[in-house]
């Protein structure tokens, strides 16, 4: 057991002195000579507090501000950029074509195309629908399956 030393170790007299001298300039309230020799690091600073803007420099206000400037001068809400716009004011100065109307001849008005259709038709009777217009189309008289004798004289 002799030969087995304990290996506890001392603070050299450098050691505590200096751990002495941290001490007292802490507890004296000089840490600007701790952080300036590097003995001790610097504190993070506490995180700069944002300054409130005031309400008229805000979005609303400058968006109002905008207005006042450009008055009649607006860009158009549909234009992306400059160029689109430039195109969008190009095509409303040009002057819109009034389209022509187009006369409409007295001989086409439903008067006379009832007329029209009345000449065409004659004394024919029309039904409501094409089937009974066909229904009431007098028959044509079937051929005669045999000749008789009667139409054998005219025909010769």
């Amino acid at each position: 057991m002799a030969e087995e030393k304990t290996k506890l170790t001392r603070d050299g007299t450098m050691q505590v002195t200096a751990k002495e001298g941290i001490g007292y300039l802490e507890s004296s309230g000089k840490e600007t000579l701790l952080v300036m020799s590097g003995l001790k690091d610097p504190e993070p600073e506490p995180p700069a507090k944002k300054t409130k803007l005031a309400k008229g420099t805000t979005m609303v206000g400058t968006a109002k501000e905008a207005d006042r400037l450009l008055g009649d001068n607006r860009p158009d809400a549909d234009a992306m950029t400059r160029g689109q716009q430039k195109q969008i004011d190009a095509i409303s100065k040009e002057a819109p074509s009034t389209p022509k109307k187009a006369k409409l001849a007295k001989a086409g008005t439903m008067a006379v195309t009832a007329k029209e259709g009345a000449e065409l038709l004659g004394k024919e009777k029309l039904g409501d629908t094409r089937q009974e217009t066909k229904r009431k189309a007098p028959a044509a008289k079937p051929a005669m399956k045999k000749t008789t004798t009667m139409e054998k004289t005219i025909a010769e």
